[in-house]
């Protein structure tokens, strides 16, 4: 055989092999590229550059575990909420009773103190309240009237010491944790 014609074969096999790769390469290319075709859309593409295809179908479990914590976490501060929620409400009842007591308690203080002001102080009175010699009328009287509505005044701070116990032990904290619960949930659906 010519050198020709051997060289001539083997130039048209060549050509037979290299056209054979191209198209292999170009048909692998468009079955794992979905930016060519509509098919759906793989981990492997997802970071990859270029044209999206006209209809992407998530695959659920590349969102998987971000649901599921997502899903965990609001469910959780859920519960959290709906506890805080109980814990306002029940310390709201006790405000009412607590606020109800402290209007009866003034309306006691203001009736003790008229009848303390028009009150006759006998001596036994003037020294349970301290009264002495080196005082002057004015300041006895304060002592004898301050001893008239201690009962009153004690029941006043009392309840009104309550209320503020109630508002920063139970309601702050309740409202804070309700707060953060809330806002957890707000952003969980911000990620």
């Amino acid at each position: 055989m010519k050198t020709s014609k051997v060289l001539s074969y083997a130039f048209f096999f060549l050509v037979i092999v290299f056209s054979t790769t191209i198209f292999a390469a170009d048909a692998t290319s468009v079955q794992q590229n979905p930016r060519k075709t509509s098919t759906a859309v793989t981990p492997a593409t997802l970071n990859t550059i270029g044209k999206f295809p006209s209809l992407i179908k998530i695959n659920s479990a590349d969102i998987a575990m971000i649901s599921t914590i997502i899903n965990a976490a609001i469910d959780d501060n859920m519960e959290k909420s709906k506890t805080a929620g109980k814990d306002i409400s029940s310390a709201s009842a006790d405000m009412v009773k607590l606020l109800s007591n402290i209007e009866q308690d003034i309306s006691n203080y203001r009736n003790k103190m008229n009848e303390c002001k028009n009150k006759n102080y006998t001596t036994q009175d003037q020294k349970d309240a301290h009264c002495t010699d080196d005082m002057t009328l004015a300041q006895c009287s304060q002592n004898l009237f301050k001893m008239c509505i201690t009962k009153e005044h004690s029941a006043i701070l009392r309840d009104t010491n309550n209320m503020i116990g109630l508002i920063n032990n139970r309601l702050k904290k309740s409202t804070g944790d309700l707060e953060k619960s809330v806002r957890y949930i707000n952003k969980g659906y911000d990620w």
